[in-house]
C-alpha cells in the first residue's frame, strides 16, 4: 500500500493582476490522498470501506480524505463551526460525502480524486494556488483531539510545533478535558504529564503545582504572566473559558525571564467561532455537586467580520468532607473583528467567583502525642465550622494582530487583572492529641486579605527572512508589568485573648472553639515591576537542521512595606535585580516523524520564601539541560516526546517541616550545590480514526552536594494515562474510556515530643472511567466515574488529609 501524504495550502480567488490577494478570499484546501511519493493522486471511483465517528466537519473531510484517496478543497469558513455524522459502511466517494454534507447546505463538485466544497455563493472554479507559509493555528475546540497539531511560543517565543521545540511541552485539549470533566487548574494538573499537585487540606491556599521537583510560579492566560505571589488564586480558574492549557516543563526565561526551572503553565482562552453555536451543559454529581454552563458564539454582522462570544458557569457542591461547601460564578465575554485585509482585534472581560465555607489548610493530625499514627475517616474535617474564603478574579483585555507583510507579524497584548481574596482560616492542624482523651490539639487561625492588581503589556515582532537557501525565523519583543497590593495585616495563629485548644479532638465538631476576634494591626503593602526585552532566532544551515537561540534582559524590581497601627510605626524593604538570561536549542530531523534536539538555558528566580529569621532567601540560580526525541505522526494528531535533563541550583529553597518563619508562614532554607535529574516519556493524540490515548512516566530525583534526596514528600516517579474509543455502531456514537493514575512513595521525617517518627504515602494507583452516548447529532450525556476502585491515598505527608472517594457526574449537553 502506497504511503499516505497530506499537504496543507493556501489559495486565494484571482484578481486582476496575477499573484495579487483580493479582499478577504483565503481559503485552506486540504488534500488527502494516497500517493507513490510526490507521484500523480490516482481517481478513486470504486466503492470503499468508510469508517468515520462523528465529530467536527473539518475533522471528518480530513479522514475522509484518507480513507478514499480524495483531494479536498474548500474555504475555512465553509465549513467552520459545523459537525458531521457517524458514517461507517461500504460507500462510493459520492455518497459518502453526500452523508458528511446532508443538512449543511455545502455542495461538492469532484473531478477524479479532486473534490471542491462551496455554498451557493462561491464559485470553485475561480480558484488559483498560490502557497503561503505562516502560523499554524493551535485551537483544539472541535477538533475532538488529544494533542494540538498548531503552533507555540511558549518555550521560544518563536511559533513552533511541539517536534520543532527543544523542550518537553504537553497541551490538555479542549476534547480531553470535557472527557475527563477537569473543571479547575488544578484538576488538569492532576492529569497533565509530568506534574505533580501537592494539597494539604479540602480548598485551602495549601496547594502547590510542582514540575521536575520545583513549585510552578509562573501561571499565564494567553501569554501574560499572572501576578506570582498569589498563584493559589488561579489554581481555581474554572477550565470553561479556556480553550487549552498548554505546559511547558525545564526553564522557560527566555519567556518569563524570571521562570522557574520546573516549568510554566498558559491558559489560553476561547475564542468567538464563525458560525452561530450555543450550547447548554446540565451536570449533577456526587455530593450534591450542581453545575451549568450556558456558551453561546455568534457572527455579529452579515459578512462575519464582527464576532462574539459569551459563557456564563453557576456551581453549588458539597464535598466527601463535613462543613465543606463551594460556589462558583464564572462570566466570560470576548469580541473580535477583522478589520481590513490584515488586522484582527480582540477584546474582553473574564471574572470569576470562588465562595468555600469549611475550607481547610491541613488534614486531622497524623499522629497522636507518643508518635504513633493515627486512622481518621475520609470525610472527617480539620475545618472549624466558620473557616470560609471567598475569592475574586476579573480580567480586561485587549489584543492586536497586525500581518506586516506576507513574512512579518505584529501582536499586541494588554490586560489589568484585579484579584480580590478573604480568607478566615481555621483548621485543627496543630499538636499531638492524647490518644485516650483526645486532648492536646488546637485550632490554627489567622485571616489573610489582599486585593493586588496587575497591568501588563507585550508588543512581539515575529518574521522570517531568507538565509542558506531557506526561510529562517525570528522573534523580538518588549514584555512589562506592574502589580500592586494593599491590604490589612491580622495577628497570626495567636489571636490575643483567645484559646484555640479543643478539648477532645475525636468528637470535635468543627463549633467549639468559636471564631476569635481579629481585628487588623496594621497594613502591609507591595509594588512590583518587572521590565524585559527578548530576541530569539531560528537559522536553518540545512534542511534537516536548526539552530535556536536567544536572550532575556530582566529588570526587576520590589518594595514590600509595612505599618503597625499600635507602634505607629512600619518598615519598608526594596529589592532589585538585573540579569541577562541566555537560551540555546539545537534540533535535527533525523527522519520524516523523527527530531532530536538539545536545549540549555540559565536560572534565574527571587524567591518569595522566608528563612525562619524572615529574611527572603536569594534568589535561585543555575543551569538547565535537556535533551530529548520526538516523534510527529498522522499529519501531528499523533505526538511522540522522551526527554533527559539535569538542573544545576544555588539557593534552593528546601522547606523545614515543623518550622515557620515569624509571620507564621512556612519556613524554608537555602541549599547550594543542588543537582535535579530525571526523565519523562509522553504519547498523546489519535492512534485509529477512533482512539484518543494520553500517555506519560516521569521520574525525578533532586539531591544535595552530599548526595541526600531532597523533597522526598513529592513522588519520584508518576506515571499517567488516559483513553478513549468512539463505537460507531452502537447508536448515534458511544464513546467508552478509562484512565490511571499511579504515584511512587511520599515520606517525610518528623519529630513528635523528641520522639522521630516517619510519615509516608505508600504507592498507589487511582482508576478513573468514563461513557459518552450521542443521543442525537446536537445532544450527548456523559458519565464519569473517578477512583472506581475507591483507593484511600492521602495527598501529602505529615498529616491525615486524604483523596477524594469514589465519585461520579452525570453531565448534559445540548447544542443549538
Amino acid at each position: 500500500m502506497n504511503t499516505q501524504h497530506t499537504i496543507i495550502q493556501h489559495w486565494f480567488k484571482s484578481s486582476s493582476k496575477l499573484g495579487q490577494v483580493s479582499r478577504g478570499v483565503c481559503l485552506t484546501a486540504v488534500l488527502l490522498g494516497v500517493s507513490a511519493g510526490v507521484g500523480t493522486v490516482h481517481a478513486q471511483t470504486a466503492a470503499v470501506h468508510i469508517n468515520l465517528p462523528a465529530q467536527s466537519l473539518s475533522e471528518a473531510l480530513i479522514a475522509l480524505g484518507e480513507q478514499a484517496s480524495l483531494q479536498i478543497f474548500y474555504l475555512p469558513e465553509t465549513v467552520r463551526g459545523l459537525q458531521a455524522p457517524a458514517v461507517s459502511g461500504t460507500f462510493t466517494p459520492d455518497q459518502a460525502l453526500q452523508r458528511l454534507l446532508a443538512g449543511t447546505g455545502i455542495v461538492f463538485s469532484r473531478d477524479g480524486s479532486q473534490v471542491s466544497l462551496s455554498r451557493t455563493s462561491q464559485s470553485p472554479t475561480q480558484l488559483s494556488a498560490v502557497v503561503v507559509k505562516g502560523k499554524t493555528d493551535a485551537t483544539t475546540e472541535e477538533s475532538g483531539a488529544y494533542t494540538a497539531t498548531g503552533d507555540s511560543a511558549l518555550s521560544s517565543a518563536l511559533d513552533l510545533s511541539l517536534r520543532e521545540t527543544p523542550q518537553s511541552i504537553s497541551v490538555m485539549t479542549n476534547q480531553r478535558m470535557k472527557d475527563q470533566n477537569l473543571m479547575q487548574l488544578e484538576d488538569v494538573a492532576k492529569n497533565t504529564a509530568g506534574l505533580t499537585l501537592a494539597e494539604s487540606g479540602m480548598g485551602g491556599s495549601d496547594r502547590t503545582i510542582y514540575a521536575r521537583g520545583f513549585a510552578v510560579n509562573t501561571i499565564m492566560v494567553d501569554g501574560v504572566r499572572m501576578v506570582s505571589n498569589y498563584n493559589n488564586l488561579f489554581l481555581t480558574q474554572d477550565m470553561s473559558i479556556y480553550d487549552r492549557v498548554e505546559v511547558v516543563r525545564g526553564a522557560t526565561g527566555l519567556m518569563n525571564g524570571m521562570g522557574n526551572p520546573g516549568g510554566a503553565i498558559n491558559m489560553v482562552r476561547k475564542r468567538p467561532l464563525d458560525e452561530f453555536r450555543t450550547e447548554v451543559q446540565l451536570d449533577w454529581g456526587s455530593w450534591a455537586n450542581r453545575r451549568g454552563m450556558f456558551d453561546v458564539s455568534s457572527p455579529l454582522n452579515e459578512s462575519g467580520s464582527v464576532r462574539g462570544r459569551m459563557i456564563a458557569v453557576v456551581q453549588d457542591t458539597n464535598a466527601y468532607v463535613e462543613r465543606f461547601n463551594a460556589k462558583r460564578k464564572v462570566f466570560y465575554g470576548v469580541l473580535e473583528a477583522d478589520v481590513g485585509d490584515n488586522t484582527v482585534i480582540r477584546g474582553g472581560i473574564s471574572h470569576q467567583r470562588h465562595d468555600l465555607r469549611g475550607q481547610s489548610d491541613s488534614g486531622l493530625p497524623a499522629f497522636d502525642s507518643n508518635g504513633n499514627p493515627l486512622s481518621w475517616g475520609r470525610s472527617q474535617s480539620a475545618a472549624a465550622e466558620w473557616a470560609y474564603s471567598e475569592r475574586r478574579s476579573t480580567t480586561l483585555f485587549g489584543e492586536v494582530e497586525h500581518q506586516l507583510s506576507d513574512k512579518w507579524s505584529l501582536r499586541v497584548n494588554a490586560s489589568r487583572v484585579w484579584t480580590d481574596s478573604d480568607e478566615f482560616l481555621g483548621y485543627a492542624g496543630r499538636g499531638n492529641p492524647d490518644s485516650v482523651t483526645g486532648a492536646g490539639s488546637g485550632i490554627w487561625t489567622t485571616r489573610w486579605a489582599y486585593k493586588p492588581k496587575q497591568d501588563s503589556l507585550d508588543v512581539a515582532v515575529k518574521g522570517s527572512f531568507d538565509m542558506f537557501g531557506r526561510e529562517n525565523e525570528v522573534a523580538m519583543g518588549v514584555a512589562w508589568s506592574y502589580s500592586t497590593n494593599e491590604a490589612p495585616s491580622y495577628t497570626n495563629w495567636y489571636p490575643p485573648g483567645w484559646d484555640g485548644s479543643i478539648d477532645n479532638i475525636f468528637t470535635w465538631d468543627g463549633s467549639n472553639p468559636g471564631a476569635p476576634y481579629n481585628p487588623a494591626i496594621g497594613t502591609h503593602s507591595m509594588s512590583e515591576k518587572n521590565l524585559g526585552a527578548y530576541a530569539s532566532i531560528r537559522l536553518r544551515p540545512t534542511e534537516d537542521f536548526s539552530i535556536i537561540a536567544g536572550t532575556r534582559y530582566v529588570d526587576w524590581r520590589r518594595t514590600t512595606g509595612s505599618f503597625n497601627y499600635a507602634k505607629q510605626s512600619g518598615t519598608s524593604l526594596r529589592r532589585t535585580e538585573y540579569e541577562l538570561v541566555p537560551y540555546f536549542g539545537l534540533t535535527y530531523d533525523l527522519t520524516d516523524n523523527w527530531t532530536a534536539y538539545t536545549s540549555y538555558t540559565t536560572i534565574f528566580t527571587p524567591q518569595d520564601y522566608k528563612k525562619v529569621d524572615g529574611s527572603y532567601i536569594d534568589p535561585l540560580s543555575g543551569e538547565s539541560y535537556e535533551v530529548g526525541l520526538k516523534g510527529s505522526f498522522f499529519d501531528e494528531r499523533l505526538n511522540v516526546s522522551g526527554a533527559v535533563y539535569q538542573v544545576k541550583e544555588d539557593n534552593k529553597a528546601v522547606a523545614l517541616i515543623d518550622q515557620k518563619a515569624p509571620d507564621g508562614s512556612q519556613a524554608y532554607e537555602g541549599k547550594s550545590g543542588t543537582r535535579t535529574r530525571g526523565f519523562e516519556v509522553e504519547v498523546a493524540g489519535m492512534l485509529t480514526s477512533s482512539w484518543e490515548l494520553a500517555a506519560s512516566f516521569a521520574q525525578n530525583s533532586t539531591k544535595d552536594r552530599e548526595g541526600e534526596r531532597l523533597n522526598t514528600n513529592l513522588p519520584r516517579n508518576t506515571f499517567k494515562l488516559f483513553s478513549t474509543y468512539r463505537l460507531d455502531n452502537v447508536g448515534d456514537g458511544l464513546t467508552l474510556g478509562g484512565g490511571l493514575r499511579w504515584q511512587s512513595r511520599i515520606y517525610s521525617d518528623l519529630t513528635v515530643n523528641g520522639k522521630k517518627v516517619e510519615s509516608e504515602q505508600k504507592s498507589y494507583a487511582v482508576v478513573d472511567l468514563m461513557a459518552r452516548y450521542e443521543l442525537t447529532k446536537s445532544s450527548t450525556v456523559s458519565l464519569n466515574i473517578n477512583n472506581v476502585l475507591d483507593k484511600r491515598y492521602r495527598t501529602r505527608t505529615g498529616n491525615s488529609y486524604y483523596g477524594q472517594p469514589r465519585a461520579f457526574m452525570l453531565s448534559f449537553s445540548q447544542r443549538f
